[in-house]
């Protein structure tokens, strides 16, 4: 069950296509509203959101969030290294094994195609991000199997969270809202100097950015929290495995070592996550409620 609160980012992807349509229809010349608009819009974003899951638009995808930075182990300079590695993979992938085994009887929605991966990066991290992947950096392999164990479970929450899906689509309707604004410029300038009209054509354009800038704040507002909830879901899930404890401590642990490290996370969403002080009395409220 979704609650109508966790509903407001279905609203936003819907209303997102509903202003794509409208501002097709004042932004190409001669077209006469018939639906026509509302079905080009949605294509538009059907269209990103493929775009979006190829080689090429993750790619994209990636350096419009923040996230190109990123790099897989993949390489190693000296076999020392690629043997110390492979021996951190298999302790890591026998937690991972055990907490997937958990988080499956937890959900039934759960299956084995969650994949794991390892980041280079040297800080303290754990990220479950857009489908059933999840990364860890070099630092956490290092981790103690209970702590590890508890980070595991609460990114596993993540994907077992039917409210967080709907990131894909907000996602998605960050892009369509940029496109908007570059395509309603290029084609009222190419107007502009086929037709001219040059000053209907400008004033059309400051309402669409008005409109566009308006919205973006809006949705702002809607989504107030959102992401910070999801986070505490993803605690809870942790703690109704009985690591609610350990989830906490690693928490701490992580903060102390991570002070001075920024980590490459550009992604809006970032903006209105939960600190660990919030985190820490939701996991409390959680141990104290099961």
């Amino acid at each position: 069950h979704i609650s109508m609160r966790e509903k407001s980012p279905l609203l936003i992807i819907l209303t997102n296509i509903l202003l794509g349509a409208g501002i097709i229809h004042f932004t190409i010349p001669g077209l006469i509203f018939t639906g026509s608009e509302l079905i080009i819009s949605a294509l538009i974003v059907t269209g990103l959101y493929l775009f979006c899951r190829s080689g090429v638009g993750n790619s994209f995808l990636k350096r419009c969030l923040g996230l190109q930075e990123f790099d897989f182990i993949e390489e190693f300079d000296t076999d020392a290294e690629k043997e110390d590695f492979y021996q951190a993979d298999q302790y890591v992938r026998m937690v991972f094994d055990q907490c997937l085994s958990c988080s499956k009887a937890m959900d039934n929605n759960l299956n084995n195609n969650i994949k794991l991966k390892y980041l280079k990066q040297g800080g303290f991290n754990a990220i479950a991000f857009w489908g059933n992947t999840i990364y860890l950096t070099r630092g956490l392999m290092q981790m103690p199997a209970d702590f590890l164990s508890a980070v595991l479970m609460h990114e596993f929450g993540h994907i077992s969270d039917r409210g967080a899906r709907w990131e894909k689509g907000l996602i998605v309707g960050e892009l369509y809202m940029l496109f908007l604004r570059w395509f309603s410029v290029f084609v009222l300038i190419v107007t502009m100097i086929m037709s001219g009209g040059i000053l209907k054509n400008m004033i059309t354009l400051l309402m669409i950015n008005l409109v566009l800038i308006a919205w973006n704040q809006i949705r702002k507002a809607s989504l107030k929290g959102y992401y910070k909830r999801c986070e505490f879901r993803a605690d809870e899930f942790a703690v109704k495995a009985g690591l609610g404890k350990k989830l906490g401590a690693a928490l701490m642990m992580i903060e102390n070592l991570n002070a001075g490290i920024e980590m490459p996370i550009g992604h809006f969403a970032f903006e209105d996550n939960a600190d660990v002080k919030e985190r820490m009395e939701n996991i409390v409220a959680c141990i104290r409620q099961f």
